[in-house]
């Protein structure tokens, strides 16, 4: 059986200590999304495991995927607010071929009253900053694959294009340490170079 995963206390608390993946900020009272029929949904990913602490069950150590999930109306510049739910998929394909097949192995669903809270803005514009505890995680699984279904109040659902992330081999990452920033805005730095040598000294005859 799949795991399914009806997220709730476990995303809210982590994200009110502070453990948020994107460079996001709280949003004031007074400032609100536009709520429009979305046409689109698309989602970010960390190519890296997180983990942060479970301050439901008394700071366990909890492993997941962290991303940013956003609604697009007619104009795919401009993310919208939405009133519907999230389903979210991963899929091993470490080893996914001809003869084996991707493996299912989380489900999470999201209801619109948790993810209407998880809302945020950042550089892009309005979206959701999603954390995803990964009961399943093995340290042999490189490669993935997601996928989000949004299923509005009204309408038909929308789909997500699938999404291959490969994880960075390497321990869990503290999450709250981490931000997700989409790779056209990451700036590469120049190399440093060490300062060349000093010339030797003369030798005397």
């Amino acid at each position: 059986m799949i795991p399914r995963t009806r997220m709730s206390s476990i995303m809210l608390c982590w994200l009110c200590v502070g453990c948020v993946t994107t460079s996001t900020s709280q949003r004031p009272k007074q400032e609100t999304p536009p709520v429009l029929p979305a046409y689109q949904v698309h989602a970010t990913w960390e190519n890296r495991v997180m983990i942060t602490q479970d301050v439901v069950n008394n700071g366990k150590p909890l492993i997941g995927l962290a991303g940013r999930m956003y609604l697009f109306g007619q104009e795919l510049g401009h993310p919208v607010g939405g009133d519907g739910m999230a389903i979210i998929e991963l899929a091993d394909v470490t080893h996914a071929n001809a003869q084996n097949k991707p493996q299912l192995l989380e489900r999470w669903e999201i209801d619109p009253a948790t993810l209407q809270r998880l809302l945020r803005k950042d550089m892009i514009g309005w979206g959701y900053t999603l954390f995803l505890p990964w009961r399943t995680y093995r340290p042999d699984i490189a490669k993935v694959q997601m996928q989000v279904r949004y299923v509005p109040a009204k309408g038909l659902p929308l789909f997500s294009p699938p999404a291959v992330v490969t994880l960075r081999q390497e321990a869990p990452a503290l999450a709250h340490s981490q931000r997700t920033v989409p790779a056209s805005a990451v700036t590469p730095s120049p190399a440093i170079l060490p300062p060349p040598p000093a010339p030797p000294l003369p030798v005397r005859p």
